[in-house]
C-alpha cells in the first residue's frame, strides 16, 4: 500500500497529482497555492497558475475624456456668480430698509 504524501495515511485508493506526479488521498489531491487544511501545496500548479496570470491581457479601462472647462467658461461662471451675489446683497439691503421704514426693527 502507498501513503498519501501529505497525511501519510496508507490507502489503496490514491490519486496522482497531474502537476507534480505525487500521490495523495481523496482529501489532499486538490492542488493549492497556499497551505490549506485540505489539498496540497503543489509547485507545478503554482508555476502553471502564475504563467497563465502573466499571459492574461489586462483589461483596458477606457479613459474618460477630460472635461475641464476653458478659461472663457470659467470667467463667465465667475461673472454669473458675482452677479447673483450682488443681487442677493441688494435684496437683503432693500428688505432691511423696508423694515426700518415700516418701523418693524
Amino acid at each position: 500500500m502507498a501513503k498519501c504524501e501529505k497525511c501519510k495515511v496508507e490507502s489503496e485508493n490514491l490519486y496522482t497529482c497531474p502537476y507534480c506526479g505525487k500521490q495523495f488521498c481523496f482529501r489532499h489531491i486538490t492542488p493549492t497555492i497556499d497551505k490549506f487544511t485540505y489539498g496540497h501545496k503543489c509547485e507545478g500548479y503554482i508555476k502553471q497558475t502564475r504563467a497563465m496570470e502573466r499571459e492574461k491581457p489586462l483589461s483596458k479601462i477606457p479613459r474618460v475624456p477630460s472635461s475641464e472647462p476653458s478659461k472663457e467658461e470659467l470667467s463667465s461662471e465667475i461673472i454669473n456668480l458675482f452677479k447673483y451675489t450682488v443681487i442677493v446683497i441688494i435684496g437683503i439691503v432693500f428688505l432691511l430698509i423696508l423694515l426700518r421704514v415700516l418701523r418693524l426693527i
